[in-house]
């Protein structure tokens, strides 16, 4: 290779650098430091509403009942989401055969977004609703089921609440150990809980 190739090599090496350290100056003053720590020295973190944006992405630990997340103030999920969202993260024990229902109060028109898992382990499930309701004989019970899962280890999705009532999940242990169920909600409830109905018989 001639010296006038090394040269030009050289001058497009450090032209590519310099270029590169410029983007990289860039990135840093106008994305990364507004986004990361809330320090805005060009104005473009605010112009791009980026401030903070770490601060404000810790959804962990939210509390289903406010609506507040770990570092204290309202998610960002819950406060622009109308109704609020309201968030569920619990793990359920079932034993050998145990039986369990996880319920929602929900409203008539309510959504709700759901994942429930349990490893490897086999599970019956079925989704289900059940209202009470005034019928010519008196107080009458309507029970709808939405989904069933004859032998499966999760499922995910969205539902929307026909009426008002009791919305969830029953779930039978088909193995014979304990296992543990993971149930991952967002949506709009007023309460929930979960029954153990014991083992079946």
């Amino acid at each position: 290779m001639s010296n006038e190739n090394v040269r030009v090599s050289k001058d497009k090496l450090i032209r590519n650098t310099g270029v590169a350290a410029l983007v990289a100056i860039t990135l840093l003053l106008t994305i990364i430091l507004p986004a990361e720590f809330d320090i805005d020295p060009t104005g473009v973190g605010s112009v791009l509403g980026i401030s903070g944006l770490s601060h404000q992405a810790v959804v962990e630990g939210v509390n289903s009942e406010t609506g507040e997340n770990a570092i204290g103030g309202p998610s960002p999920l819950h406060i622009h989401h109308q109704p609020p969202l309201k968030f569920v993260d619990v793990d359920l024990v079932l034993e050998p055969y145990g039986q369990g229902e996880f319920k929602l109060k929900m409203q008539a028109n309510a959504e709700l977004s759901y994942l429930w898992h349990s490893g490897t382990d086999l599970v019956y499930a079925d989704l289900h609703g059940h209202t009470l309701v005034m019928g010519d004989e008196g107080e009458e019970e309507i029970v709808v089921r939405y989904l069933e899962t004859q032998e499966g280890t999760g499922e995910s999705g969205q539902f929307h609440t026909p009426f008002g009532g009791d919305h969830g999940w029953y779930f039978l242990n088909l193995e014979t150990r304990p296992i543990n169920i993971r149930v991952q909600i967002s949506g709009n409830f007023d309460s929930h809980e979960y029954i153990d109905i014991g083992p079946q018989i």
